[in-house]
């Protein structure tokens, strides 16, 4: 595979496709099948299915950079029935979260479409509020606050018990219905749109945290609330229809509107049912509000519009469809993408009533039904799913040398795969001879790509390390991106003079060709996992010798900055020379001044950080030697033989006997013994 530009080049002799084609072409299809996602929660819900199920993450899809995707299950597993549970409409406690998923596309090896789609879950982030909400309590039912909250950490669940008093839109609310999402274009943040209230979000994308709550006009809240969907729509008589609010969410590609789809029209509008489906657009800097209404009927009939996806800043893709499908024991009819363009729309934020706001309805176009495109590919329509409602652009491919943007199309399984079958994904190449077709163009998002980028630090205990003794390095690495790293090796270049006595670490501490490695399977982000390694000084290392101790950290991708991927550490050697002691001899004086040789024995002790300090001995006489005359001999290092006479008629003879001490790394010590050859007594 040939990487340019962000587009993965195809080649022609493989192409499934025609160069050029007059509507979206299906190119790749995936499935994520595992029952649990990453939450650290993992508590049994009121249904019985763990806090960490996986399911349904197709309610919402954004692409994030590269293969980076972010998908959203809705409130939860609300199909499977349990005691108690339709007095909050068989809802759970399940905390809102966001999957980090690896969208990837190779070109195919075989088969029938273009591409391969392999789909992988990286993480999973929970959603919080760093401020108090507001949850419910129904009797016969357990409480609806997390066991995971703690201070500054306030979970949204997906319960229709958790709201207080007052209009549906109080951000206090911990009742969370999340249908739509997209990235923000600093990569730092995401919005979701939420159907309770209905409102949109803004999360900090590192920790989960809300940051920002949009609030739409009076007339989208509702202001009796009810645990009950059904007892909540016949409670109201203006306002967005309960599990039919804010349902689709986009993102104009510099990054400064949100463009808001509510899935029915509101009650005063005429309800679920009706036709007039308002879309909101939303200046993100100050939240202010315009509102333009789509027609959604098809053919006689009006069908619920489940995603809005932008194409530029004024045109803007709208999925509608039925509820038929695999998931709903039924066959697939009405799937659809139209589009839409707002320029020059009509400012409905006024009016009010289905007849008045159809007047000012903007102009739509067939871009693709979704239903004949997959029956084309081989899909029966009881095999498409019934709730196709995730939809994102993601990188460009390029097919027989034509540009294709990818159009990602997630499913919603409602966590029941045994039904509505796994999680899957539809990928579509679409030109920018499709949509000229349409009077459509396409420009996609500006998104800074916050993908895993490592960094890697290094210290020492100590700036200087006596010889024999040990050093302990920490290996700080940490992944600076908003997506795990996989397969995160950091390398230990342990230069000569040390050897490693130990490694702690939560990942694996293995060796290497070069010195120990440390492996992470994963490293989410932003997160850090630090080791230690403990290693030798050598004996051997000379005092003051600089010691430099490199590491560099790596993982299965490129590092889009590598520079700081590599960390080094100094210390200096210390290696003291060796200290003698206790020195003396057993002959102090030499007499009588026979001219015999005579044994002595020095003793002295020597200490030294290390083993293997070798000393030895030599004699200087204060006198010459007679001619041809042999004053001395070394024996070994505590013996010596000194003769016992005196030349002339001085104070007498005097031997000194330097003691000399050197260690494993060169470092000597000298001190001394004397014996007397008196010139009398």
């Amino acid at each position: 595979m040939i990487l340019r530009l962000g587009r993965i080049l195809y080649p022609s002799i493989l192409m499934a496709v025609a160069a050029a084609h007059a509507a979206p072409t299906l190119i790749a299809t995936g499935i994520l099948d595992q029952p649990t996602d990453f939450s650290p929660v993992t508590e049994i819900l009121e249904n019985g299915l763990t806090q960490n199920v996986l399911g349904g993450i197709g309610s919402g899809l954004t692409w994030a950079g590269g293969t980076t995707f972010l998908g959203i299950p809705d409130r939860g597993p609300n199909a499977t029935p349990y005691t108690n549970g339709p007095l909050i409409d068989n809802t759970a406690s399940f905390i809102s979260r966001v999957e980090i998923l690896d969208l990837k596309l190779t070109p195919a090896v075989s088969g029938g479409l273009p591409f391969t789609l392999t789909p992988s879950l990286k993480a999973t982030t929970l959603l919080s509020s760093p401020t108090p909400l507001i949850y419910g309590s129904t009797p016969g039912l357990g409480s609806a606050i997390p066991a995971a909250n703690q201070p500054g950490k306030y979970f949204f669940t997906g319960r229709s018990d958790n709201f207080g008093s007052g209009l549906s839109t109080n951000p206090d609310f911990a009742r969370f219905d999340p249908e739509a999402i997209r990235v923000s274009n600093d990569g730092n943040t995401f919005f979701i749109a939420d159907e309770y209230g209905p409102f949109v979000y803004q999360f900090d994308r590192a920790t989960g945290q809300r940051i920002r709550a949009y609030t739409l006009p009076d007339r989208f809240a509702i202001s009796h609330l009810y645990s009950v969907g059904a007892a909540e729509i016949s409670g109201n008589t203006s306002g967005r229809v309960t599990n039919k609010g804010a349902e689709g969410l986009a993102i104009t590609p510099d990054g400064s509107t949100l463009v808001l789809l509510i899935q029915s029209p509101l009650i005063q509008d005429g309800g679920d049912g009706g036709r007039a489906n308002r879309v909101v657009t939303i200046d993100i800097a100050s939240g202010g509000t315009h509102e333009y209404v789509y027609d959604n009927k098809i053919g006689s009939k009006a069908y619920n519009s489940s995603e809005i996806i932008a194409l530029n800043d004024h045109q803007f893709l709208i999925d509608t469809r039925d509820g038929k499908g695999l998931g709903d024991g039924s066959v697939a009819v009405v799937k659809q993408l139209w589009g839409i363009d707002i320029a020059g729309a009509f400012d409905v934020s006024g009016v009010s009533g289905e007849a008045a706001l159809l007047a000012k309805a903007v102009p739509k176009k067939l871009f693709l039904d979704v239903v004949s495109a997959l029956t084309a590919n081989g899909f029966t329509t009881a095999q498409i799913p019934a709730k196709l409602e995730g939809l994102a652009f993601g990188k460009d491919v390029v097919i027989g040398g034509v540009v294709n943007h990818t159009l990602y199309i997630a499913n919603d399984n409602d966590f029941i795969p045994n039904v509505a079958g796994p999680n899957r994904w539809f990928v579509f190449g679409v030109t920018d001879s499709d949509l000229a077709a349409l009077g459509y163009s396409f420009q996609p998002q500006a998104i800074t790509e916050r993908g895993p980028d490592l960094a890697l630090s290094k210290s020492a205990s100590s700036a200087s390390v006596i010889t024999g003794t040990d050093v302990e390095y920490t290996l700080t690495v940490s992944n600076t991106g908003l997506v795990p790293a996989a397969n995160v090796v950091v390398q230990d270049l342990l230069p000569a003079g040390l050897s490693l006595t130990g490694c702690v670490s939560t990942g694996v501490c293995g060796s290497g060709a070069t010195g120990p490695t440390i492996s992470i399977a994963s490293l989410a982000g932003p997160q850090t996992q630090s080791a230690t390694l403990s290693a030798k000084v050598g004996c051997a290392v000379a005092d003051g010798i600089v010691i430099s101790n490199q590491a560099n950290a790596a993982f299965d991708l490129v590092d889009p900055t590598p520079d700081d991927n590599v960390s080094a550490v100094s210390i200096t050697a210390v290696n003291p020379a060796p200290a003698i002691s206790g020195i003396s001899v057993d002959k102090p004086e030499l007499w009588p001044p026979n001219g015999k040789m005579i044994p002595v024995h020095v003793n002295y002790g020597v200490s030294d950080n290390c083993a293997g300090t070798v000393c030895s001995l030599d004699v200087i006489s204060s006198e010459a030697a007679a001619k041809g005359a042999s004053l001395f001999q070394i024996v070994d290092e505590h013996n010596v033989m000194l003769r016992a006479d005196r030349n002339g008629n001085g104070p007498g003879r005097t031997y000194s006997i330097p003691i000399t001490c050197k260690d494993s790394g060169g470092a000597l010590s000298v001190s001394s013994a004397t014996v007397l050859v008196p010139h009398n007594q």
